[in-house]
């Protein structure tokens, strides 16, 4: 095994400016990976849900009791992971700019019912590339349904509303994981992405990913309210959370742990009092919106052992944009009993800032200073439909980091590129971009995909 890392390691000596620029867990990632897998295509798999989703389009969103008709009806495939799934698949197509090596593959790990709607969507997610051999692809019996969602979109509002019917196929349970092969699960697998459902399920691939030192990211959508996503999102070397998820999620993680330990109350992240920024100019709501995306780290870093230090926090904002959250160092030694924080830009980027994070509860008495790199959203874009932007955008983030080896912050570009073009469409699979179109539109190489992205996506806010 030695031998085979000082390969890998010589192989790569040229790329390590790239390399080094990522969190350490991709950097582990690149070290580690054994000989075997360089001939080979390498595996991401993408665990979660997969449903049908039926989109109602109507011009303003209906007031109780009222009827209305709808403008449009559509049918697509849908479910977190599945969409994450078909965004990175197409993206991968073998004659796009992405990926020419024919090097990486897409699997999906769920459970369809034996209903038409099982059948379709697997027909679906074949036909754009979503590999469906692993053992953990299932279908249940054939008397079982398929879960759908029922979208009402407002074109006024440029809002979605889901109504979730799960259906009689379940979830992937861990007796799914007890009857195969995890071995052949994981077959050149190098990195996991869970979007927080068949929750059992997917904490035990998590847990079995990290044994074998496979990176591992996790959609944070909402608060389920499930011991088994607060051990996921710790377990994570990248999370990816949201604005609405942000506000309450942490707030209420951190008092009920400082009353299960006896830990002094904390000033909260909302408190103007003690955020400061670099100058007059920096009170601008837009870069306000900076203020509470320490609260992730600053949370695992306080009640969480020494290697969440190495996490990686992707915060989607909507129309603002997006935001990348890692570490950047650490001291002893804050004098004040409380939390405060000190923003101020960085030098090398107009798109990112610094942040001196202050904790002082008595027992974890830090100073943290985190790096915040940022982007906006694209540019000229005509909205049709928000459905499925979130996962579109991690699918391009993560297929432009994973397949590409580019910068994170390249990597940010590219899915607000992705998401900007998914909105272009109904549903959230429908306008997803193919490889093909990323060369049309962006370039055939990495350098000209991320300097033409410079120009289209706007700055963040």
């Amino acid at each position: 095994l030695d031998l085979q890392i000082k390969y890998v390691q010589i192989r790569l000596i040229n790329r390590w400016k790239i390399v080094l620029d990522r969190s350490q867990s991709f950097v582990a990632l690149k070290n580690v990976m054994p000989s075997s897998m360089v001939n080979k295509e390498k595996a991401i798999l993408v665990v979660g849900s997969c449903c049908l989703d039926r989109l109602l389009t109507v011009s303003t969103y209906p007031s109780e009791d009222s009827k209305v008709r709808t403008d449009a009806y559509y049918e697509y495939g849908g479910g977190n992971a599945a969409n994450t799934a078909t965004a990175m698949a197409r993206l991968l197509n073998k004659e796009g700019a992405i990926c020419k090596r024919n090097d990486f593959v897409v699997k999906i790990l769920t459970k369809l019912g034996g209903d038409q709607i099982g059948k379709q969507l697997a027909s679906e997610l074949e036909k754009n590339g979503v590999d469906l051999s692993s053992p953990l692809f299932q279908v249940a019996g054939p008397n079982t349904t398929t879960s759908f969602t029922t979208i009402i979109v407002s074109k006024t509002e440029f809002t979605r509303t889901c109504i979730h019917t799960c259906g009689s196929c379940g979830e992937l349970q861990l007796s799914d994981l007890e009857n195969v092969d995890l071995d052949e699960v994981f077959e050149n697998v190098v990195h996991v992405h869970s979007d927080c459902r068949h929750l059992e399920a997917s904490l035990a691939l998590a847990k079995e990913a990290r044994r074998r030192n496979i990176t591992v990211s996790v959609d944070a959508e909402k608060d389920r309210n499930d011991e088994h996503q607060h051990e996921m999102m710790e377990l994570a070397t990248t999370l990816f959370t949201n604005s609405q998820q942000l506000k309450g999620y942490f707030n209420t993680r951190t008092a009920l742990l400082e009353k299960q330990k006896n830990r002094p109350l904390i000033i909260s992240e909302d408190d103007d009092a003690n955020t400061t920024f670099a100058g007059d100019s920096w009170k601008a709501t837009s870069l306000k919106e900076l203020e509470c995306s320490s609260e992730p780290l600053a949370f695992y870093l306080r009640w969480c052992d020494e290697r969440q230090i190495d996490k990686d926090v992707i915060i989607t904002k909507g129309h603002l944009g997006a935001l990348r959250v890692h570490v950047i160092k650490q001291k002893s030694g804050a004098q004040n009993a409380n939390c405060g924080k000190f923003i101020y830009p960085h030098d090398s980027s107009p798109k990112e800032f610094l942040m001196d994070h202050t904790i002082n509860d008595g027992e974890f008495n830090m100073i943290t200073t985190f790096r915040i790199q940022t982007t906006g959203t694209l540019k000229n874009v005509d909205v049709c439909d928000t459905t499925g932007a979130g996962d579109a955008f991690i699918g391009g983030y993560l297929t432009h980091l994973l397949v590409r080896d580019s910068l994170p912050q390249d990597a940010l570009n590219f899915g607000a590129w992705v998401s900007g073009k998914k909105l272009e469409g109904p549903g959230a699979q429908s306008a997803l971009p193919f490889g093909t179109t990323v060369e049309k539109q962006l370039g055939g190489s990495v350098d000209e995909i991320n300097l033409k992205l410079k120009d289209l996506v706007k700055n963040f806010g």
